[in-house]
């Protein structure tokens, strides 16, 4: 009788076992809404780039909405062209995605700007939008706006090197003969030198090969062209500056030994190339003074 309940009872276990078994079938509905409103920054808005102390742009729209009700995220899309077919650049919103604002700092956009096809000082205007999705899935919205970047002077990626060539320099057009400038910070550079009136000369990042190549446009430098020297003295001095685009040529008109004690220049030197002044074999006297030397 022991072993027939036994039999019985797992029996009845497997059997109810079997009945509740189901078959589920799990999928997600990546279905999401479009963006319907755009509330920042207004149409054709326009940027004057600055990344050292401009404002941050915040991008806001309204929410977006799964069929699933689940989470929504977010990305503004910028693009040089209305219909979005060469989007140049990509940012999720804030909040890692989840936030209907994309807050984009001076140094973001203008790295946008670049992507857009603009160099220092150039103005790009370029259409930007929002896209939702689920993770799978991109809807872009129903509203397109325009915003126009203007970049500033300063390159984003200054030479590591710089040299001076052209027929105005002592190296001539030789650009394996072109004179190294002295690097004083991050993207700055100095060179004392001298140029021949009438000649033409630009700077370059290397003295070999194709070097990229930049000129002074009034007080600021620019990618591509060179400048022409006029000027009846041949000595300059060189302070470029590209972290800001700046650019400072100045005449030397004549190098001189002062002396304090007599407020005057006592000796004068003369150019000898290749950044040197030399006195050229002056007799040159040192006056004693009762305090000293």
């Amino acid at each position: 009788m022991q072993r027939i309940i036994c039999f019985l009872t797992a029996s009845f276990i497997l059997l109810a076992a079997a009945s509740c078994k189901k078959d589920y079938n799990y999928t997600l509905d990546q279905q999401v809404s479009a963006v319907t409103l755009i509330y920042a920054p207004a149409d054709s808005l326009v940027v004057n780039i600055n990344p050292g102390s401009g404002p941050a742009v915040a991008f806001r729209w309204n929410d977006a909405h799964a069929a699933d009700g689940s989470l929504v995220q977010y990305e503004v899309a910028f693009s040089t062209t209305a219909d979005f077919k060469n989007v140049i650049y990509t940012s999720p919103s804030d909040a890692a995605g989840t936030a209907t604002t994309a807050t984009l700092t001076q140094v973001e956009l203008n790295s946008v700007a670049t992507l857009g096809g603009a160099k220092p000082l150039d103005t790009v205007k370029l259409y930007w939008t929002v896209y939702s999705t689920k993770g799978l899935n991109l809807v872009k919205s129903t509203l397109t706006r325009q915003i126009t970047l203007i970049r500033p002077a300063g390159f984003d990626n200054p030479p590591a090197t710089l040299y001076l060539t052209g027929s105005a320099t002592e190296g001539g057009t030789d650009l394996s003969k072109a004179i190294l400038f002295k690097s004083t910070g991050s993207g700055t550079f100095e060179l004392y030198t001298s140029l021949k009136n009438g000649g033409s000369y630009q700077f370059v990042d290397n003295n070999s090969g194709t070097p990229t190549t930049y000129y002074i446009d009034g007080p600021n430098l620019k990618e591509g062209g060179s400048n022409n020297f006029s000027d009846t003295t041949e000595q300059v001095r060189f302070n470029l500056d590209f972290t800001n685009g700046i650019a400072n040529i100045t005449v030397i008109r004549s190098v001189d030994v002062w002396y304090a004690i007599n407020d005057q220049a006592q000796y004068h030197l003369t150019y000898n190339g290749n950044s040197t002044w030399v006195d050229a074999d002056q007799l040159i006297v040192e006056p004693t003074e009762s305090w000293g030397p």
